[in-house]
């Protein structure tokens, strides 16, 4: 069964080993993006795996023109994520300024999250500067041509290109993993740019095939990809890589490949290769993916995770909205909201109404807190320090609109 069903089937644990110890490395091109989101820490421990095993690593050449063509919007998105947590910052202080602005807030935890703003501040204007310096000099790219230099393969030739473009193309009409979720990118079909743009997994995928039959060599492959057509998801959980792809490349080259996100393979690393790694980097790592999102994804995402209370919410939505965001022991609270159904009448009464806000009010209060002693944490990346920030803005501006509300 497990030789006609190859990619049905996990290695077992002495054929895995062989491979962390045997194998060629081959990283996609989100991987090397991703360098530009880390912290210095998380981006060194990269660059140190690179240098240590770097008689194991390679690039395919699809992996190295998306990287060199992307790079620059890469920069200039993190550019606009510091310039956008700056305008937090702002913000925030300014909805905290002034006695009536923080009446839950002591003047001791005020002057904290004041000195903690302002240190935020001078980082986060250091951190845009190096940004904007590497769109015309970037010591990263020159360090990955340094590591990476004799380990990228070789173009298509412009008649191999073609045909390989055909043959995604038709893999598209089939969806045939991996790339057939990159078929909208496909705006102009007599584009040479956005035929490679649009074809660009399948192509990596075809040199990455072609590498491994060539060399005899067995792959370790390392991508960022989420989409379903490089992973098999099953209830929303991530079981393997797609055994469509493992079974085509056992089939087309006889050898063995394993798949591996990111922070998995960085612990993996440890696990194999008595690799060290700086505290915090496997969790920076998973938490980098809300910041490599394209725009339309993370329109997408925002528009599923944001909430709001409307002037006269339906009772349901508003506890089911809650419920999604909420936390601890005024969770079950809202379950209990949830599973009691009241009357439509007794809905509007003004009683249930200011006892249902005034419940959302102690429940704002309480992620609130939690959120200042997150952020009195010193050591924060400057992506987590973001995202708690514009959580708390948020919630600054819900507990202002249920006050006001209160007050009716």
């Amino acid at each position: 069964m497990r030789k006609n069903f190859s990619g049905y089937f996990r290695e077992d644990l002495d054929t895995t080993k062989y491979l962390w110890q045997n194998a060629t490395f081959v990283f996609d091109t989100n991987v090397l993006l991703n360098l530009y989101r880390y912290s210095d820490a998380a981006r060194e421990d990269f660059i140190r795996f690179f240098e240590t095993v770097t008689d194991r690593i390679w690039l395919t050449e699809q992996s190295v023109y998306e990287f060199l063509n992307r790079r620059p919007d890469v920069v200039k998105q993190q550019m606009e994520a510091y310039t956008k947590t700056l305008t937090t910052i702002e913000d925030i202080k300014k909805s905290l300024a002034g006695a009536k602005g923080h009446p839950f807030v002591s003047q001791e935890v005020h002057e904290q999250l004041e000195a903690a703003f302002s240190a935020a501040k001078l980082e986060l204007e250091d951190g845009r500067k190096k940004q904007e310096q590497r769109i015309v000099d970037d010591p990263i790219q020159e360090k990955l041509h340094l590591i990476f230099d004799g380990k990228v393969g070789e173009p298509f030739t412009a008649e191999k290109l073609k045909e390989s473009i055909e043959k995604a193309l038709q893999r598209f009409e089939q969806e045939i993993p991996p790339g057939y979720k990159d078929k909208q990118k496909l705006r102009d079909n007599q584009k040479a740019s956005d035929l490679r743009a649009a074809c660009g997994d399948y192509l990596i995928w075809r040199q990455l095939m072609d590498f491994s039959k060539g060399n005899d060599r067995d792959v370790i492959f390392v991508t960022d990809e989420r989409k379903e057509d490089w992973w098999h998801v099953v209830a929303g959980k991530t079981v393997s890589a797609r055994p469509e792809l493992i079974s085509e490349f056992h089939t087309e080259t006889s050898k063995k490949i394993l798949f591996y996100r990111p922070e998995r393979f960085m612990e993996l690393a440890e696990e194999n290769l008595s690799f060290s790694l700086a505290d915090g980097t496997i969790e920076e790592i998973q938490s980098t993916l809300a910041t490599s999102l394209t725009a339309e994804e993370a329109w997408s995402k925002a528009k599923e995770r944001l909430w709001a209370i409307d002037v006269e919410p339906d009772y349901e939505t508003v506890v089911k909205t809650s419920l999604a965001r909420g936390q601890g022991f005024h969770k079950q609270k809202l379950r209990g909201l949830l599973d009691y159904r009241p009357e439509e009448d007794e809905i509007n009464k003004d009683t249930s109404r200011r006892a249902f806000l005034f419940n959302e009010l102690l429940a704002v209060e309480k992620d609130m807190s939690e959120l200042y002693k997150e952020l009195a944490v010193d050591d924060l990346s400057i992506e987590k320090r973001g995202h708690l920030l514009g959580r708390l803005k948020r919630l600054i501006k819900l507990r202002e609109s249920i006050s006001h509300r209160l007050t009716f």
